[in-house]
């Protein structure tokens, strides 16, 4: 049988599309739910600072009848009023918790000025100079000066020698200005916490001074 020119001839398709496998879905879920006011909680500290943690023993002095997961748990449910919720394990509080960590917290917080904000301790390698650095920076303040990097390049220069530091102790350059500031603004916050605290003491104390006013910088 002749096949006329006006005739569709059929191709067969060679690449068919494999049929869509689908997932099976879980049970429908209902938007007929009744609406709530409730509120997710806040997020919570992982990482406690040294002045978290001597809130943390404070509270312990004072409660010895309570036991570990008691303390762990009302740290946990703590509002806001009363510093936020903290959250840690009992292990770590148990580790907090032995003499030996107790007195190595305690001794930290007395040993640099911005202690007690950072999660780590601020590493000093001559302590006695950072403290003169300090009192010269205060007897500054109260001249009504103010300090720049390189007087404190220079100051810091002059008490090394005074105290005769080696050499390979002896910090050159001005990297560590930076930390330095920032302790000595830490160390202004405390005292100013602490003066607001006790301002009605203060207001007793006859020819009372004001406190000193906020470090001023020049690069």
């Amino acid at each position: 049988m002749a096949i006329s020119s006006s005739t569709k001839v059929r191709t067969v398709r060679t690449n068919q599309k494999k049929p869509t496998k689908f997932k099976p879905q879980g049970p429908h879920k209902s938007n007929n739910q009744p609406r709530t006011s409730a509120k997710p909680t806040q997020t919570r500290r992982e990482n406690l600072t040294l002045f978290d943690w001597l809130q943390v023993l404070d509270y312990v002095d004072d409660h010895p009848d309570l036991t570990q997961p008691q303390i762990v748990r009302y740290c946990e449910t703590r509002s806001d009023n009363e510093g936020g919720s903290l959250k840690f394990s009992q292990g770590t509080l148990s580790k907090k918790l032995k003499p030996e960590a107790k007195e190595e917290l305690r001794q930290c917080a007395q040993s640099h000025p911005d202690a007690l904000s950072g999660k780590q301790a601020r590493i000093v390698t001559r302590p006695d100079v950072e403290k003169c650095l300090i009192l010269w920076v205060e007897d500054m303040e109260c001249r009504g000066e103010t300090v720049s990097g390189p007087m404190l390049v220079e100051k810091r220069q002059r008490i090394e020698e005074m105290l005769e530091v080696p050499d390979e102790q002896r910090l050159t350059g001005t990297g560590w200005i930076t930390s330095f500031k920032k302790a000595c603004v830490v160390l202004n916050m405390v005292i100013l916490v602490k003066l607001t605290v006790n301002r009605h003491l203060l207001y007793k104390v006859p020819n009372a001074r004001a406190p000193p006013p906020r470090r001023s910088w020049v690069s």
